[in-house]
């Protein structure tokens, strides 16, 4: 049975959900999974087999009244590049693996190439280094670029990158760079996507679902019931608060009317591939988000707006509009042959790529 060490980004469930469609379709391969933050709690609820999971010291975003903080950001930056060496030596504590996979994660990589073994990239995070930053404005642009540079220095140089996007369309061809529609889970690919007759709300951040809230109560579609996954607040009928749950989360998006939600690459991939609208409202000074956002209205999969325009006119506008759009695929399989060939493949041997 093939070692593979995985390391997820911890920061919200994203990063956790992609990796966990790619663990889950290699069942006959033992994982020593390497996480910390929201993506470790999540995961340690989970029953894997074939997973060893590992809490390690990771890098921390900073919020404040559901916005994101640069410098506390910062600060949290140089207490992880003081600690992480005790990743390394968690990592020493195993064999050495057959492959080691890095979502964004530096340390893993950083091992892989100390002790030459093949690192694959998988995250959406590289889409700024191998995307044109089409759309965009001038700070969103230099933004992107610094976020390119970023990419360089965290993960550096790896044996393969994937990018994994809803925004496959905006991708460069490269050597060594595989491009590719959302991984989806298991969970949601054996659902049947159905239109039903409530809203679904995605948010971790309380003042972002208070304020989506608030704005589908003064629409016009304010009789309809609301799901909303995330946060807990008081005052509001008609409305169901739930802790995140996979299995009921894939029921409810898949037989939602519409789903609103902060701009995660990988909640609207999910949505592209059931063909569910989504009305996305960036994390305030989290412009990847807020780079999501823009893409959501430029590719035609719903509506991007920010905290401050989002209100019942936006909601009406959007409801209004909602059909179902046009389903796309699901690529973990893909991606999953990819990664066989890789571990089968010599070290010195450039893989293919699929475009």
């Amino acid at each position: 049975m093939s070692l593979i060490f995985y390391g997820i980004c911890g920061e919200g469930l994203g990063h956790c959900n992609r990796s966990l469609a790619i663990i889950e379709s290699m069942p006959d391969c033992r994982f020593v999974v390497l996480t910390y933050g929201n993506a470790y709690d999540y995961m340690s609820q989970l029953k894997m087999g074939n997973v060893s999971l590992i809490k390690i010291e990771g890098l921390r975003f900073s919020e404040k009244d559901g916005a994101f903080k640069f410098w506390g950001t910062v600060k949290n930056c140089v207490k992880y590049l003081l600690s992480r060496h005790k990743n390394n030596e968690v990592m020493q504590s195993y064999p050495t693996p057959d492959l080691v996979i890095t979502d964004w994660e530096p340390s893993v990589a950083k091992f892989a190439r100390a002790n030459g073994v093949k690192c694959v990239s998988i995250d959406s995070q590289h889409k700024f280094r191998f995307s044109s930053p089409k759309n965009l404005s001038l700070f969103l642009k230099a933004y992107s670029y610094l976020v390119a540079f970023l990419c360089r220095m965290m993960i550096g140089k790896v044996h393969h990158y994937v990018v994994s996007s809803f925004q496959k369309e905006l991708m460069k061809d490269r050597v060594n760079v595989t491009t590719l529609q959302s991984f989806i889970r298991s969970n949601l690919l054996k659902l049947s996507p159905v239109c039903g007759d409530y809203l679904v709300i995605y948010a971790r951040q309380k003042e972002i679902a208070k304020k989506i809230i608030d704005s589908i109560k003064g629409s016009s579609f304010n009789h309809l019931p609301i799901v909303c996954y995330g946060s807990y607040l008081k005052g509001y009928s008609n409305v169901q608060f739930s802790a995140v749950n996979s299995e009921e989360f894939a029921k409810d998006i898949s037989s939602c009317r519409a789903v609103f939600s902060t701009a995660g690459t990988q909640l609207i991939g999910e949505c592209c591939y059931l063909g569910k609208p989504i009305c996305v409202v960036p994390i305030p000074g989290q412009y990847e988000q807020s780079v999501n956002a823009v893409h959501v209205n430029w590719l035609g999969v719903g509506v991007g707006t920010t905290m401050e325009n989002m209100s019942p006119e936006i909601v009406d506008s959007f409801m209004e509009k909602v059909q179902t759009i046009q389903r796309r695929p699901s690529d973990t399989q893909t991606a999953v042959l990819l990664i066989k060939t890789l571990m089968e493949s010599p070290y010195e041997c450039n893989p293919f790529c699929i475009y």
